[in-house]
């Protein structure tokens, strides 16, 4: 079995004003998803995220620590596959929301109820729990959230 590694992130925006606001996307197969993709030759999970979300959404973000991972299989082209995607959390530091052209088909910014809502891959609910957990305890705390919280270590939840 081979083993695809991605990255993605969970991006939000509005932290500092109590309404935040997260990031995002109708993949090719019409379901709401996070932005993600595979981790290059030479290139880091956490390069790679926001990379990832640049290509695909027209977003900058910059990371603010480790969400969690996902660990699927699936059939391509005869092989049953196995793919670990690492995840997360960051602001939102620029850009215009766009979709990248044949490959994702919408990019939207939903509310933090609308997020909770809008998991379409039941294996990514963690990921969306974790990511409105960490934001909670961010305003409640009024923390800055460019400042990193804990260290970011992959494989750490």
């Amino acid at each position: 079995m081979r083993e695809e590694v991605a990255a993605g992130v969970v991006v939000v925006d509005g932290i500092a004003t109590g309404d935040p606001r997260f990031l995002v996307i109708r993949d090719r197969f019409g379901r709401w998803a996070l932005p993600k993709g595979h981790v290059d030759p030479g290139e880091g999970p956490r390069e790679a995220a926001t990379r990832e979300v640049a290509e695909e959404t027209g977003i900058r973000t910059a990371l603010v620590e480790y969400l969690g991972r996902v660990c699927y299989s699936f059939w391509r082209r005869g092989l049953l596959r196995r793919k670990r995607v690492d995840y997360y959390l960051g602001t939102y530091e620029g850009g215009e929301a766009r979709p990248a052209p044949g490959e994702i088909a919408r990019v939207l910014w939903l509310d933090a109820a609308s997020f909770a809502r809008a998991v379409d891959y039941p294996g990514n609910a963690p990921v969306y729990r974790a990511a409105l957990e960490r934001v909670q305890t961010l305003q409640e705390k009024g923390a800055d959230p460019k400042c990193r919280i804990r260290p970011c270590r992959d494989g750490e939840i």
